[in-house]
């Protein structure tokens, strides 16, 4: 009787330990620098970042429920890492659905947030040499689940509220 019961707990295990990771997928993801990261928290931040004076796009997420969609997330993440071009190494720290606008004018539509930790030192792009540059520490593309050969929109920057991401090295 002993030996039927351990099979069982280990099956029993595997299937929670498998939920709970594609649950956990949805909400946040812990990086190789061991930093959690909120999937609100992050998609708070892009909001915050397009609704400044500087940017002011008129980019509005919200936070959906989990839902049935034509685009799959993993689907998302490869054409996020490829499209944004992130590299090989790129890890995926948070990813969910996401409702709203991403340009000014258009209907609101259904996206996957994908947001990654690319190889590399995360330093801000400049056209000049900078003495100390921003580091960055969230980078994210949105995809359409309705159009997904729409193009991905590509975006980073730099909360004061995160962690910084890990540096990763470049595969290949």
């Amino acid at each position: 009787m002993r030996n039927f019961k351990h099979p069982i707990t280990v099956f029993v295990v595997i299937v929670l330990a498998v939920i709970g990771a594609g649950v956990g997928v949805l909400t946040a993801t812990v990086s190789p620098g061991g930093s959690t990261y909120s999937l609100k928290v992050l998609v708070d931040d892009v909001n915050s970042y397009y609704q400044t004076d500087e940017t002011g796009s008129g980019v509005d997420f919200r936070l959906l429920t989990s839902r049935q969609v034509r685009l799959s997330a993993a689907s998302a993440t490869r054409r996020v890492i490829a499209d944004c071009n992130e590299g090989q190494g790129t890890r995926v720290i948070a990813a969910g659905l996401v409702g709203g606008v991403v340009i000014a004018g258009s209907p609101s539509s259904v996206d996957w947030a994908i947001f990654v930790d690319p190889p590399g030192k995360h330093i801000g792009p400049s056209s000049q040499p900078v003495p100390n540059p921003v580091i960055l520490n969230w980078y994210a593309g949105f995809i359409s689940t309705q159009y997904p050969q729409e193009e991905v929109f590509c975006t980073f920057g730099h909360a004061a509220n995160l962690p910084p991401l890990a540096v990763l090295r470049s595969r290949g």
